[in-house]
């Protein structure tokens, strides 16, 4: 199939999809009957629904990706335009395992993200080699610089600093050879991702952790430099007035927004040194925003590559929120607490 077949193709694919996500109501009455399986009937994917009931959270998540992740890959030729950014997209995976292993080793009963043809080779194959070769081949790889500094270190967030840089870098790289207004579009919304991501980065490390402005501005991989004075300036505010003014400034007013229909997500009794919303709330705030973003670009737009970019960031929210369910099922959460964590 050619690249101007594959685009309806998906279209139509990730579409059908779409359109069986489950909303709040429905979640919220698994929860009450403590039944997820209406939610997971809703997600049938090629005539199969997950099957995760009963599983501890980490197979179940696990199983969730095979499902959903894997056979979305399926559907995208190595070939293709899309396939290198597909490609970048899930490189998150991988990230998850070479961090695992650089951690931890391969000594406990580590559940290593499976991957996707072509999209990558960090995955269980390669961990059940020696840790000596895994560490060579690490060496030879975009994670040597994790990697290093991990040796050197033994300092988590300056290894999740260095994985997402790499992650970063990967995803600029493939979108730069979307063609034609696909790129635009793609590179709009990573911006805008990245933006509201580091924003909140940079505030936890700066009011949990006491880290100052420049070793945080030298650590996270910014896309711009107008993304990296505008959160430079974040970081240089005393005090926020309101939680949408720790946002950057494109996303203020859709915040605001947010906010209005669901004050839910802003505390009460905001902190009074911080100012603001505590992190969670923001992140909530954050999420919700994204979602709505992406939301609109995959209706608005037809059958490019845009809506698939879209298509994958609604695909991982929607399991999370199963993910939640589940959780909430297992441990006894009550509805109220589920809808102020749901991000739907």
């Amino acid at each position: 199939m050619g690249d101007n077949g594959l685009r309806p193709y998906l279209h139509a694919r990730t579409r059908a999809i779409f359109s069986r996500f489950a909303g709040v109501d429905l979640i919220l009455s698994a929860l009450a009957s403590r039944n997820p399986a209406p939610v997971l009937e809703s997600l049938r994917f090629d005539n199969a629904a997950p099957a995760v009931s009963g599983l501890p959270a980490e197979e179940a998540e696990m199983v969730l990706h095979r499902h959903f992740i894997l056979r979305l890959a399926r559907a995208i030729p190595g070939t293709s335009d899309i396939f290198p950014l597909f490609r970048a997209l899930v490189m998150e995976y991988e990230i998850r395992n070479v961090a695992l292993f650089l951690k931890h080793g391969t000594d406990g009963d580590e559940l290593w993200y499976p991957l996707a043809p072509g999209c990558g080779m960090f995955g269980k194959d390669v961990f059940s080699l020696s840790r000596d070769t895994v560490k060579h081949l690490l060496d030879d790889s975009c994670y040597r610089d994790a990697a290093r500094i991990w040796k050197e270190t033994r300092d988590t967030s300056q290894l999740d600093a260095a994985l997402e840089t790499v992650h970063c870098r990967g995803l600029e790289q493939a979108v730069a050879r979307i063609p034609g207004n696909d790129r635009v579009r793609i590179q709009n919304l990573y911006l805008q991702r990245t933006s509201l991501k580091f924003a909140l980065e940079a505030l936890r490390m700066q009011r949990s952790y006491g880290a100052d402005s420049r070793q945080i501005l030298s650590r996270l991989p910014f896309p711009a430099e107008q993304v990296r004075n505008e959160i430079a300036t974040l970081l240089d505010t005393p005090r926020f007035e309101h939680p949408a003014e720790a946002l950057p400034r494109w996303a203020r007013p859709r915040a605001r927004s947010i906010i209005n229909r669901r004050p839910d997500l802003v505390p009460r009794n905001p902190d009074p040194e911080l100012g603001l919303a505590d992190l969670s709330n923001l992140e909530k705030l954050a999420a919700n925003l994204m979602l709505q973003q992406y939301r609109h670009e995959f209706r608005v737009y037809g059958d490019g590559y845009a809506p698939l970019y879209c298509f994958y960031y609604l695909l991982k929210r929607e399991l999370q929120n199963i993910m939640l369910l589940l959780n909430g099922i297992r441990f006894g959460i009550g509805p109220e607490t589920l809808r102020s964590e749901l991000i739907a």
